[in-house]
């Protein structure tokens, strides 16, 4: 993991008066655009869930549960569900939950940084996650910082200049710096709906 401040000299370049917790701000802003959008940041992980909460806390610093992208109990997959679509499949499950225990089905996010399996069943819980940075990030995974880093700066800086009546405003050349963002995350979501990446789970973190 990378320290956000490592690459303020990116946003300094458009922004140099920019205030530095602004400037982080709007970095760790951008690198949850960038991984909502490409989905690129993924992690294998392996927890022992136990009675009674059934639970498996996000083991990666600095970050956020996006998405389930696979989750198997005791080498048995499950099915990884969000929480409106486990209302449909399991109406009233909620209010069973904590009564209920017996052969784990499905795998779920009740929390930002948790997975919950359903019916509770202890054993050995494996996920492949897609992940961003949290919501008060001070670091982000070094790829972002390796291929992104210019790109992180500019959309920083783009957000920073466009602020209604800021000392620093400088709107048509942050206007630009935005729309070049948005393209560029355009291209990440095109690419990653033309992929759909699906690998088996692993160890090693995956990436863009």
């Amino acid at each position: 993991m990378i320290e956000l401040d490592e690459i303020l000299s990116e946003v300094a370049i458009y922004a140099p008066a920019a205030p530095e917790g602004l400037s982080i701000k709007f970095l760790r802003e951008a690198a949850q655009d960038l991984c909502r959008r490409g989905k690129g940041w993924r992690v294998t992980e392996t927890h022992q869930v136990v009675t009674p909460e059934c639970e498996a806390i996000l083991a990666e610093p600095d970050a956020q549960i996006l998405e389930i992208e696979y989750a198997a109990l005791n080498g048995r997959q499950l099915t990884a569900m969000t929480v409106a679509d486990m209302d449909i499949e399991e109406p009233g499950w909620m209010g069973r939950y904590t009564a209920e225990s017996g052969v784990a089905r499905h795998a779920v996010q009740l929390q930002h940084d948790t997975i919950t399996i359903y019916p509770r069943e202890a054993g050995e819980l494996t996920v492949r996650l897609v992940l961003a940075p949290a919501r008060e990030a001070l670091t982000v995974p070094e790829f972002l910082v390796e291929k992104y880093k210019t790109q992180l700066g500019r959309a920083a800086a783009g957000r920073l200049l466009t602020i209604p009546n800021s000392e620093i405003a400088n709107p048509q050349l942050g206007a630009a710096l935005v729309a070049e963002w948005a393209s560029t995350l355009d291209s990440l979501a095109f690419r990653e709906q033309r992929t759909q990446l699906r690998t088996k789970p692993r160890n090693r973190p995956s990436y863009f």
